[in-house]
């Protein structure tokens, strides 16, 4: 999980890059969209939060919607009670072995 806030160009650039997956990330505020990039293919863009951002491709299963940070504009991130992020990722399948 991670946040990708107010960057002046796309929240994520892939570049000749295949085979990724980006998944239960939050995208708030970025000018250029949520992804850029060229000559990329077979990437999975899913379950991500995105709200207020220059367009593009969210992916499938996007959350529209304010994430309702605590004070992103002092850089904290926390999500404040009621917000659409909570419990809202993707669970992962369980690790056994080394």
């Amino acid at each position: 999980n991670n946040v990708f806030y107010g960057n002046r160009h796309s929240g994520v650039v892939l570049d000749h890059a295949n085979d990724n997956v980006i998944k239960d990330n939050i995208f708030v505020g970025n000018a250029g969209g949520v992804f850029t990039g060229q000559s990329v293919r077979k990437n999975t863009r899913s379950h991500n939060l995105c709200w207020r951002n220059g367009g593009g491709d969210e992916g499938e299963a996007a959350i529209r919607a304010d994430p309702k940070f605590i004070k992103p504009e002092a850089g904290d991130f926390r999500l404040a009670p009621g917000s659409p992020a909570i419990k809202a990722g993707v669970g992962l399948p369980a690790r056994t072995g080394k």
